[in-house]
């Protein structure tokens, strides 16, 4: 089929540029709804981030509560453990001077002329150091009374000091220091 066109070519450009223009229009449409569908995606996963964000410092705020119970609850069982060493420690030394008393008031540890008149400890985590204030008759009964602490296997680095003599109702006493350790006996059959 033959096709005249009777129009004007001005007319013609007219309806060409109005066209175009509404094709612009389109394309301009479309790339705004684009852009503003993008910037609706981007602003909905932005606001579900900030959500997810909350939440999580929410939860992140429990957890900080909750170790800071843990902290203070091993705060507490540390103060309890240290307690505990100390009433276990106590317990275990309960008896040490008694069986100290009753070691050196035995017959083969204080001969019979020797007496003991003041005695002062200072006590460690396994020794106690004593120093004895003592009396004897003679010197025989002073190296009975040396001897018998080196035999012993509860005191050990036993130093004499100086012994000076005294009259006590006419009987010569001879007056020294005894600066040993004690070695308790601890244990279940202690």
């Amino acid at each position: 089929m033959i096709r005249i066109n009777l129009l004007p070519k001005e007319i013609e450009k007219k309806a060409a540029v109005k066209e175009r223009i509404i094709l612009a229009g389109i394309a301009g449409v479309l790339v705004l709804l684009i852009f503003f569908g993008i910037w609706f995606l981007k602003f909905a996963q932005v606001k579900k981030l900030e959500k997810e964000v909350r939440k999580l410092d929410s939860e992140l705020k429990k957890i900080e509560d909750k170790a800071k119970k843990v902290d203070e609850v091993e705060r507490n069982k540390k103060i309890l453990s240290e307690r505990l060493k100390v009433i276990n420690s106590l317990l275990a030394s309960r008896l040490d001077y008694p069986k100290l008393m009753e070691t050196i008031t035995r017959p083969d540890i204080l001969p019979p002329r020797v007496w003991i008149t003041g005695m002062s400890t200072k006590t460690s985590s396994d020794k106690i150091e004593i120093t004895f204030q003592v009396q004897a008759l003679d010197n025989y009964a002073i190296a009975d009374f040396l001897t018998n602490l080196d035999k012993s296997r509860r005191f050990e680095n036993v130093e004499l000091s100086a012994i000076t003599t005294t009259k006590v109702e006419d009987t010569p006493v001879r007056t020294f220091s005894i600066k040993c350790f004690y070695k308790p006996e601890r244990g279940k059959n202690a």
